[in-house]
């Protein structure tokens, strides 16, 4: 009976406590070398590898490239940088924004709503 108390308590210490271990991605090292992914416990400082099984191999959906949305991706890119331009003269305060000019509100109007 004391043996097996024994090897409980040894098992049991031996076991990381926390709860929540961290996830740490592959990561080169200082040698240049590529650490796999491993888990991370900050109670007990201990690392085990992380072993994942993948049960089905990823679906690729697009290959290749397409040309007919190079014309319209490079007309939006002109576009943005013409529009940061700007707002960068704005910011400058060497530009002012231009607004459309306002209706103007006939008389009759603005004294109603002045009373």
């Amino acid at each position: 009976m004391g043996a097996v108390a024994t090897a409980s308590v040894a098992v049991l210490a031996g076991r990381c406590r926390h709860p929540y271990p961290a996830l740490q991605p592959s990561t080169v090292d200082f040698r240049g070398e590529r650490t796999p992914v491993h888990w991370y416990c900050a109670d007990c400082d201990r690392r085990w590898p992380a072993h994942f099984e993948h049960d089905t191999r990823p679906v690729q959906r697009f290959t290749g490239f397409d040309p007919s949305k190079a014309v319209r991706a490079a007309r939006r890119a002109s576009e943005l940088e013409a529009r940061r331009r700007e707002l960068a003269v704005v910011r400058s305060g060497q530009g002012q924004r231009m607004r459309p000019p306002a209706a103007p509100v006939p008389i009759d109007q603005h004294r109603s709503a002045v009373r």
